[in-house]
C-alpha cells in the first residue's frame, strides 16, 4: 500500500506540473516546511559514516534525473519531481508516525540512511526538506543554466565532498567538521560538471566555488539549501 501511495503522488505531480508548474511548487515548498515544522522531534539524529555515504545515492540519483528533464527542456517535470519527491517523503513519515504503516518505501528508504532506525524509533533528513523547498524556487526564477548549476552542486557536487570528506584527513580549521579534501572534491566535481552542462568556464568556476564555500565555511545556514541557491543565484549573476 506504501509503495502504491508513493507511486500515485509521483504520477500526480508530474502530471499536474505540466500544467500548473508554480502551484505545484508552491506544494512542494509548503509541504517541506510543513515537515520540517512539524516534525522538529524526528530529525537530526548524527549519521555514522556508512549513511553519510549512502544516503547520497537517492541525491545522485534525483540530481541526474532533474538535470535530464532540464537539459531536455522539461523544466516543468523537474519541478513535479522534487514536489512528489517532498510529498512523497512527508506522506511517508505520516504512515510511519500516525499509521504504524513501515511498507517497501520505509524499507528501502531505510537500506539508503533517509530514515534510520534508533533504539526503535524512526528518525529522518530534515536536509532533504530544505533542498524540495529551495529547488522549485530555482526551477521557476532562474534560467535553465542556472537551475542546473544549482542541482548539481547540490547532488553531484555535495555527494563528491561526503564520500571523500567522511575519510579525510586533514580538518577545515572553520568548520572542524568538514575537510579540506571534501571540499576539494566538491569544487572539482561541482565546476566539472556545471561546465560539461554550459560550456560556460568561468561562470561555471566561480558558481562551484561559491557552492563549496556555502558548503564549507561555518556560515549558520542549512547546506542543503544554501548551496543550489547561491550556486544558481551566483552563475545567474554573472
Amino acid at each position: 500500500m506504501e509503495g502504491a501511495l508513493v507511486i500515485i503522488v509521483l504520477g500526480f505531480f508530474l502530471a499536474a506540473s505540466l500544467f500548473y508548474p508554480v502551484f505545484v511548487a508552491v506544494v512542494s515548498v509548503a509541504g517541506s516546511f510543513t515537515a520540517i515544522y512539524y516534525f522538529q522531534p524526528q530529525f537530526n539524529v548524527e549519521s555514522s559514516k556508512k549513511f553519510a555515504v549512502t544516503r547520497k545515492v537517492p541525491h545522485v540519483v534525483g540530481g541526474a534525473l532533474l538535470i535530464g528533464f532540464i537539459e531536455l527542456g522539461y523544466t516543468r517535470l523537474a519541478i513535479g519531481l522534487t514536489a512528489a519527491s517532498s510529498i512523497g517523503y512527508l506522506a511517508v513519515i505520516c504512515g510511519n508516525q500516525f499509521f504504524g504503516v513501515y511498507g517497501t518505501a520505509s524499507r528501502l528508504a531505510e537500506r539508503f540512511g533517509v530514515i534510520r532506525r534508533v533504539e526503535n524509533r524512526l528518525f529522518y533528513l530534515e536536509s532533504s526538506f530544505f533542498a524540495f523547498a529551495a529547488l522549485p524556487v530555482i526551477f521557476v526564477m532562474a534560467n535553465p543554466q542556472a537551475a542546473v548549476a544549482g542541482v548539481a552542486a547540490l547532488t553531484l557536487g555535495d555527494a563528491a565532498a561526503a564520500i571523500v570528506g567522511v575519510n579525510g584527513k586533514v580538518r577545515n580549521p572553520f568548520h572542524g567538521s568538514k575537510t579540506l579534501e571534501g571540499s576539494a572534491s566538491m569544487f572539482l566535481v561541482t565546476f566539472l560538471l556545471i561546465l560539461l552542462l554550459t560550456q560556460e568556464p568561468g561562470r561555471s568556476a566561480v558558481a562551484a566555488l561559491a557552492a563549496t564555500v556555502s558548503e564549507a565555511a561555518p556560515l549558520g545556514l542549512e547546506d542543503n539549501a544554501a548551496i543550489p541557491l547561491i550556486a544558481a543565484v551566483v552563475f545567474d549573476l554573472l
